[in-house]
C-alpha cells in the first residue's frame, strides 16, 4: 500500500476547553479525501504538570461520538515518546489533540515518484506565520 506523507498535528486548548469547533473543518478534509486520520490521542496537563493521555476511543461516549464522523483509525503510530514530548510542551491546565494525518492528496504523487525510481530527500511543513515573516524580510531587502 502506498501512503501519502504523514504529518503530526498538535492543537492545544487552554484550560482544557475543547468544544469541537475545529472538527467541522477536519471532517471536511477527511470527507473530501484530502487527509486520513491514522492516529489520534488527547493529552492533558494539569496545574501541577501531571500529564494524562487517552486514545480517542477511550474518551467518554459523548466525546467519542463527536469524533465518529472523522473515521479515525487508531494505529499506534504515535509513540509514547511523541505523546510525552507533546505533553511537556503544553501549558499547565491545558489539553491537546494530537493527530497523525496522512495526506491522501499526495498518494498519486508518491506512486509516481516510486514508479520513476525517485526518492523524496526532504518534505517539510512550514507554518504560515514563518512564511509570512520570511516574506516580510524579503520585501524589505528588495
Amino acid at each position: 500500500m502506498t501512503l501519502g506523507p504523514v504529518s503530526i498535528l498538535a492543537i492545544q486548548f487552554s484550560e482544557n476547553n475543547f468544544r469541537g469547533e475545529i472538527l467541522a473543518a477536519l471532517y471536511d478534509l477527511v470527507k473530501n479525501g484530502t487527509v486520513r486520520i491514522i492516529d489520534a490521542v488527547v493529552v492533558a496537563k494539569d496545574q501541577t504538570g501531571e500529564i494524562s493521555v487517552q486514545e480517542v476511543n477511550q474518551l467518554a461516549p459523548t466525546v467519542v461520538a463527536i469524533f465518529d464522523p472523522l473515521d479515525a483509525e487508531i494505529t499506534g503510530l504515535l509513540s509514547y515518546d511523541d505523546i510525552h514530548n507533546l505533553g511537556a510542551m503544553l501549558d499547565p491546565n491545558s489539553s491537546a489533540g494530537l493527530l497523525a494525518l496522512e495526506h491522501t492528496w499526495a498518494e498519486r504523487l508518491a506512486q509516481a515518484i516510486i514508479g520513476a525510481n525517485g526518492k523524496v530527500v526532504t518534505n517539510q511543513l512550514i507554518m504560515p506565520d514563518a512564511v509570512e515573516e520570511q516574506l516580510a524580510v524579503i520585501a524589505t531587502v528588495q
